[in-house]
C-alpha cells in the first residue's frame, strides 16, 4: 500500500503547484490518471505479494538443515540394507550419496552401497524430500498422482519393458503369465523414483527386482503427457 500512498501524494502536490489543468487538463482526465495509477499500484502490489510468497518459500527452504536430513536418511538407508539384504556395517565405508535434484520444491538424494561378495550387487535408494516440510515424499504422494494415473504409469512401464526385451534378448523382465509372484504389476507408494529437473518422472527398479540379476537395474522415464512433476512447486 506504500506505493499507493506515494502516488496520491504526488498527484496532490501536482494539483497544488500547477492546478487541475497542469496535471491533466481537466478533473475527469485527472480522475482517469488517478484510476490508472491505482490500478497500476494494485498490479504492483499483487506482483510484490507473489514475490514475497516465493521469498518466504525460499527462506523456509534455506533454513532447512540439510546435513541433518541427509544423516537421518543415511541411517534409514543403512538399516534397510542390513535388514533386507544382509549388508555388514563395514560395507558402508564406501557408501555414496549424491544430489540428483535440487529444486525449489524438492531435493532428491541417491544413496548406494556395493555388495562385495561373490555376486556383485549394488543397493540403491532414492529419497525425494519436500524442501519446506522436510518430509520424504513417496510416489503416491506426489501432486497429481492418484490410482488412475498410477495405472497409466504402470501400463507405460510394462510397455517399455516389452520394447526393451524385444530389442535385446539378454534383457529379461518377468512376465505375469510365467512368474505371477515376481513380475511387475503396478507402481505404488514403495516404488522407487526420482525427478529430473525438466519435470520428468523416472521409475527405478533394483537389479533382480523384476527380472534376473543379469538384466541389471532399470530406469523408465515416464512421458510427460502421462505424468510430470512441477519441480518449482507451482511458483
Amino acid at each position: 500500500m506504500k506505493k499507493k500512498s506515494v502516488a496520491a501524494l504526488l498527484a496532490f502536490a501536482c494539483i497544488v503547484t500547477f492546478g487541475l489543468a497542469g496535471c491533466g487538463g481537466s478533473q475527469s482526465a485527472d480522475s482517469g490518471t488517478q484510476t490508472e495509477t491505482a490500478e497500476s499500484a494494485d498490479a504492483e502490489d499483487a506482483g510484490a505479494e507473489s514475490t514475497e510468497a516465493a521469498d518466504d518459500s525460499s527462506e523456509a527452504e534455506s533454513a532447512v538443515d540439510w546435513d541433518a536430513v541427509q544423516a537421518a536418511l543415511k541411517e534409514q538407508f543403512e538399516a534397510e540394507a542390513v535388514e533386507s539384504y544382509g549388508f555388514e556395517e563395514s560395507a558402508f565405508d564406501a557408501e555414496q550419496v549424491e544430489t540428483v535434484l535440487d529444486s525449489l520444491a524438492y531435493r532428491t538424494f541417491r544413496y548406494s552401497v556395493d555388495w562385495t561378495g561373490a555376486d556383485g550387487f549394488t543397493f540403491v535408494r532414492y529419497y525425494t524430500v519436500d524442501t519446506v516440510s522436510q518430509d520424504v515424499v513417496d510416489l503416491m504422494s506426489l501432486p497429481g498422482m492418484d490410482q488412475d494415473v498410477a495405472m497409466l504409469v504402470s501400463a507405460n512401464v510394462k510397455e517399455q519393458m516389452q520394447e526393451r526385451s524385444a530389442e535385446d534378448d539378454t534383457v529379461v523382465f518377468w512376465k505375469e503369465s510365467d512368474a505371477p509372484d515376481d513380475a511387475f504389476k503396478s507402481v505404488d507408494a514403495d516404488t522407487q523414483y526420482y525427478i529430473k529437473d525438466d519435470n520428468t518422472l523416472v521409475i527405478y527398479f533394483l537389479e533382480g527386482e523384476f527380472g534376473p540379476m543379469s538384466t541389471g537395474d532399470a530406469e523408465f522415464e515416464i512421458p510427460q503427457d502421462i505424468f510430470s512433476v512441477d519441480v518449482n512447486g507451482g511458483v
